[in-house]
Order: C-alpha cells, then sequence, then structure tokens
C-alpha cells in the first residue's frame, strides 16, 4: 500500500475561516491501514503530525506546518444505529449524528444541530451548545494509540471538561458510540429545528468563522464581555468582529490569519482592561505565524 502525500498543500482550503499557509505534507487516509502507513512515513521523516478533520475551531498560521497534516475526511464515515446508540467513526459530520438521531426520535442531540466539525474533533474539545456537551453522550472511544495498537476507552478515562478533554494525549480518535434516549418524533424534530433556528438568529453560520473564538469564563459569556466592552465591528484587515454575535471573528474577504491573530488579541486586551478577565481561546493555533 502507499498512499497519496501532497507537498506543499494549501491548508486555507481546508479550514473554516479559509486562511493558512501549506502544509509541508498532506494525506487524506481512508482506513486505519492507511492512517498506520501515513504516521510512520511522518516519523520516519522526523516530521511532527498534526490532525485535522473539517477544519473549524482551528487557526493555521500563514507559515503553514513544517509536518504532516494527516485528514480522515476521506475515510472514516462508516456509521451505524442499534436501538438508541449511534454509532460514528471519526470522520462523520456531527451534523450526519444529529440527522439520524431525528430520523430514529432519539433526544440528546439537539445541542448539536449546526455544529460545524467532526465526531474526531468534537470528542477532543467536547463540543457543545444549548447547554448540552458531546461529554453528556458519549459511551465508548475507539482510538489509535501511540503504540499504534486500537483501544477502546470509556468516558470517564477522555477527563472530559469544559471544551477540553484529555483524548488528544491517548491517541488520534477513531470512532464513538453515543447513548441516546427514545423520543417522541414530533418533539425530538421541534427541538433541533428550535436548536438550528436560534443559531441562524444569533450567529453567523454561513460566514467565513471557526465558531466562538473564546470559552465563556466561568459565570459569564464571553461574548457580552466583548460587546461591552466595545469590540464589535473591530478589524484588522479582513478580519472583523461580528456585529451579529461578538464572539465569532469573520473573514470577509482575504484576511491571514496573523489578521485573526491581531484581532484576538486586541479583544483580549481591551476586555482584560474593561472586565478585569482574562479570555481564553477556544481556537487551536497550529504551525507557524
Amino acid at each position: 500500500m502507499k498512499i497519496n502525500v501532497s507537498k506543499k498543500e494549501s491548508l486555507s482550503a481546508h479550514t473554516t475561516w479559509k486562511t493558512g499557509g501549506p502544509a509541508a505534507m498532506y494525506a487524506q487516509v481512508k482506513n486505519v491501514d492507511e492512517l498506520k502507513e501515513a504516521m510512520a512515513m511522518g516519523s520516519g521523516l522526523k516530521a511532527p503530525i498534526f490532525m485535522i478533520g473539517n477544519g473549524s475551531n482551528l487557526l493555521v498560521g500563514d507559515g503553514g506546518y513544517k509536518g504532516m497534516v494527516i485528514r480522515l475526511r476521506g475515510g472514516f464515515t462508516g456509521f451505524g444505529i442499534k436501538h438508541n446508540v449511534i454509532m460514528a467513526e471519526a470522520g462523520v459530520q456531527m451534523g450526519s449524528v444529529v440527522t439520524a438521531a431525528r430520523k430514529k426520535s432519539l433526544e440528546g442531540m439537539a445541542f448539536a444541530a449546526g455544529i460545524p466539525g467532526t465526531v474526531g474533533g468534537a470528542l477532543i474539545m467536547n463540543a457543545g451548545a444549548n447547554g448540552g456537551n458531546v461529554s453528556d453522550i458519549v459511551e465508548t472511544i475507539k482510538i489509535l494509540n501511540p503504540e499504534g495498537e486500537i483501544e477502546v476507552i470509556t468516558h470517564p478515562d477522555a477527563k472530559f471538561g469544559y471544551r477540553k478533554s484529555e483524548l488528544k494525549e491517548m491517541g488520534i480518535m477513531l470512532a464513538a458510540t453515543f447513548r441516546l434516549e427514545p423520543g417522541d418524533p414530533a418533539e425530538v424534530t421541534k427541538q433541533i429545528v428550535d436548536a438550528l433556528d436560534n443559531k441562524r438568529r444569533t450567529q453567523p453560520i454561513e460566514a467565513r468563522t471557526a465558531g466562538c473564538v473564546f470559552k465563556n469564563p466561568k459565570g459569564k459569556h464571553a461574548a457580552e464581555l466583548i460587546e461591552k466592552a466595545g469590540c464589535k465591528g473591530m478589524t484588522v484587515g479582513d478580519a472583523t468582529v461580528s456585529r451579529m454575535h461578538a464572539n465569532f471573528i469573520l473573514n470577509v474577504g482575504k484576511a491571514k490569519s496573523a489578521d485573526i491573530l491581531k484581532l484576538m488579541e486586541q479583544v483580549e486586551a481591551r476586555v482584560l482592561e474593561d472586565a478585569g478577565i482574562t479570555l481564553e481561546r477556544e481556537v487551536e493555533l497550529v504551525g507557524e505565524f
């Protein structure tokens, strides 16, 4: 087997902000054997390895990534439902899991309606919205551990927290099972439709963004702090703080990652000055800035 590895692949094509420089090497894999081969190639070249899903919640530096970027999008899209348990491989879009839950009248997935990432990324960051989190419904997680062995871990092992887990240190996400509850078909549909409608009303979900940029400080909302500090509409180049939802930064033209990072830093400084609170980033920074 020999996987196809691209050189100098622009990562702007693989992130929701549509920014970022090239990866020295880029491989799209469709099964565990190809994943192992890509990892072995990167290790053999002593290159750092970074896994990418849908490219949301990610800011890649304009200087790119000096290593191997591996994407599961070309594969790892297996899917199944048994009774009230959904099994989804890491490359499955979270939206597909929500749709499956709706079709089977299973409650518990409405919070994930509109989340743009894949199952793998959602697990790692414990994605959530509308008062719910992935950690509320996940039962088991299948990973490829650093020794190259497939391992199944349970919920407590992941050590989930607010927008975080320890899964990334444990290995590469392969699949997960989500335990839901049987529900009334009309009510399940209503919950999901209402969640999507709320997102459309309050968030710029059609724009080029990476979702919420900052975590909510305990007992507070980052968007309110940012708005109170007068940051709505602030711009650096073609990067701008959304006027619809202050915790979103939009690429409204040809923004560079450097523009977005500078704007993030300006927002952080203003909130610290105004409220005395240091915002914690939800977005992951990768590569050379």
